[in-house]
């Protein structure tokens, strides 16, 4: 975790395409449960159990279907550019990126501190995009070329963050409305 955020392209050059989904599989999950953990521990702050729970399966359901879709966009966007990635090399982009979410949700405690994390999470992923799935390629190139496409990656993901709050709203909502 440590690698991907200090020092991405580093992690991402020297990452094995290849080697199973196992490794990165785990790794994902394990962020993706430190991030309901965090998340729902900021629900009980608040005192909204109900947000707890949701929070605890929510989370891991929404991330792991964004996980699917997002590396479908790394494979997507691979091929659009003529580069070079496979399932698993996408899969271990995307899996491996995962390494923000305990840290963006620790972020929602402040104020617009969500969108440096959120800046910072996109600079990560076209690293890891022109490592993995463009290697050779024009740095520069590549990344105006991908932008429309990492524009719709994070669309995606924030679509899965609104629908992640929406659904805390209305648990809050519900658990008030039980007190």
């Amino acid at each position: 975790m440590i690698e991907v955020l200090t020092d991405p392209r580093a992690f991402f050059s020297s990452m094995p395409r290849e080697g199973g989904y196992e490794a990165p599989g785990l790794f994902a999950i394990v962020m993706l449960l430190a991030n309901a953990v965090i998340a729902g521990l900021f629900a009980l702050l608040h005192l909204q159990v109900f947000g707890f729970v949701a929070a605890l399966i929510l989370v891991p359901l929404f991330g792991a279907i964004g996980l699917a879709i997002g590396t479908i966009i790394v494979l997507l966007l691979s091929r659009a550019l003529k580069g070079e990635a496979t399932l698993e090399s996408s899969f271990r982009v995307v899996a491996y990126s995962a390494a923000l979410f305990p840290l963006a949700a620790v972020a929602r405690a402040l104020p617009y501190l969500p969108i440096l994390v959120e800046a910072y999470g996109i600079y990560i992923f076209i690293v890891a995009v022109i490592a993995v799935a463009l290697p050779g390629v024009d740095p520069v190139t590549t990344t105006i070329e991908a932008i429309p496409l990492v524009i719709l990656y994070e669309l995606t993901i924030w679509l899965c963050v609104l629908t992640d709050r929406r659904a805390s709203r209305r648990a809050e909502v519900a658990s008030i409305g039980e007190s």
